[in-house]
């Protein structure tokens, strides 16, 4: 419970009120809530030793040294001060008798080893996730970004010359148009002996179109053609998602609500598989899919409204399928399945994914096995059905079913056959701290 305590407060809630992006872009609310936490704080000091010769950190290095010495007085008292008591023994009395007090548990060479394995683990995974998500989105750069024209451009060659582009010439605008409703390409020149006009497209990424409108405008002026830049869009991003993150943003809870489920079905019931598991896990991955989706579209509108129900089945799928993989992987490998899960959908998958940016600006490793993880099959299975009337999203849907097919027959055999399994026990515990990195890179 303190595990999922820390991760809900200084996670959950002050991670969304960090204000990465800045903090007045916050509504009020998220402002003040994440002044409370330090998230916030820590962000501000960063920044501002880095960007601003250390002005303006009295109050977070305050609020950060508070945090530090109010946990350091706590730890202390209930470490040193406390009477200790073991686990699931009885607790000292006032005048205890000496054979009715139970030992204190010493601290060994197998205690010293567990505690720096943990650690190492610990160290480990935090690595990961900042050599993870630094390279895959710390520079975007574009590679072989899809672009449309109409007819060859001197401007198209000169803009190619800073910008990887892979241009495909279509007959006319209206073909060009098209193929940006497919979800085919980010952008499209439409050559003019007047002017030359260029389409970008705000609901493929949220870096794409100001990369393609900066480049092709230097050319332009370089080469003294005009250019007109317009959006286009098949659909219009939603009004309270002006810079099309939600999309990536949903990812999130739901990876994190896939493999929670499994941890928290196994921790209490002592086993990874069982006659109604994955019942329970489907009926769970619907209802959880349909109050993220609640949340995200009725409430807080981050995307049309219209495209509320035929998105409700594609949140569910998602987490449904990260549940059924959990719940195997955890089967055969016990506490150590939740880490696994982790590592493959948090730390490989979710930078991966290409999220808001688009997959043109991930690097070529990042680019190549997203295709075989969930994370980039969901984000483009959602975006593509909000906003591109679901074009493009067979190879998605495959693998995504195949997500959940696969490892649901797996958990079903593997409970049919009553195949040996690792008990849930105080020594596997450390499948608590999978609940301390729900949340991935936010977009």
């Amino acid at each position: 419970m303190g595990t999922l305590a820390v991760a809900t407060l200084f996670i959950i809630v002050g991670g969304s009120a960090a204000g990465g992006v800045g903090i007045t872009l916050l509504p009020d609310y998220w402002q003040h809530l994440g002044a409370v936490f330090p998230p916030q704080h820590a962000i501000t000091l960063v920044r501002n030793v880095i960007y601003f010769n250390g002005n303006n950190i009295a109050t977070p290095l305050i609020v950060l040294g508070l945090y530090a010495l109010a946990g350091g007085i706590v730890i202390g008292y209930l470490g040193r001060w406390q009477p200790v008591k073991r686990v699931g023994a009885t607790a000292p009395s006032d005048t205890p008798d000496a054979a009715d007090v139970p030992a204190a548990p010493t601290a060994g060479p197998k205690t010293a080893v567990r505690v720096l394995v943990a650690l190492a683990i610990a160290g480990v995974m935090q690595c990961l996730f900042t050599v993870n998500y630094m390279s895959s989105a710390h520079e975007p750069v574009a590679t072989d970004m899809p672009f449309g024209t109409v007819s060859p451009s001197p401007l198209l060659a000169a803009t190619r010359s800073n910008l990887s582009l892979k241009v495909t010439q279509y007959a006319n605008e209206q073909a060009a148009k098209e193929a940006i409703d497919r979800a085919e390409i980010y952008g499209a020149l439409i050559p003019g002996q007047a002017s030359n006009t260029l389409l970008v497209v705000p609901t493929l990424s949220d870096v794409a179109p100001l990369d393609l409108a900066v480049n092709f405008e230097i050319a332009a002026k370089k080469l003294g053609h005009p250019l007109s830049v317009k959006q286009y869009a098949p659909h219009p991003l939603a009004k309270k998602d002006p810079f099309g993150l939600v999309v990536s943003l949903m990812l999130i809870p739901l990876l994190v609500g896939g493999y929670m489920a499994s941890t928290m079905l196994r921790t209490v019931t002592g086993s990874a598989t069982g006659r109604r598991r994955l019942t329970a896990l489907l009926g769970f991955s619907v209802l959880a899919g349909l109050l993220v989706n609640l949340v995200v579209g009725p409430w807080l509108q981050g995307y049309p409204l219209e495209k509320c129900w035929i998105v409700w089945p594609i949140l569910s799928l998602v987490i449904a399928g990260v549940a059924t993989v959990a719940a195997v992987l955890q089967k055969l490998l016990g506490a150590a399945g939740t880490l696994v899960t982790v590592i493959v959908v948090m730390l490989f998958g979710n930078p991966s994914s290409g999220g808001a940016n688009g997959v043109p600006y991930l690097p070529a490793f990042w680019r190549d096995i997203g295709p075989f993880l969930p994370p980039r099959n969901a984000y483009l299975l959602l975006r593509n059905t909000i906003y591109f009337d679901g074009h493009g999203t067979t190879q998605a849907l495959v693998v995504l079913l195949l997500y959940l097919a696969v490892p649901a027959i797996a958990l079903a055999l593997l409970d049919r056959f009553r195949t040996p399994e690792i008990p849930v026990t105080r020594e596997t515990e450390a499948e608590a701290t999978a609940l301390t990195v729900p949340v991935g890179g936010l977009p």
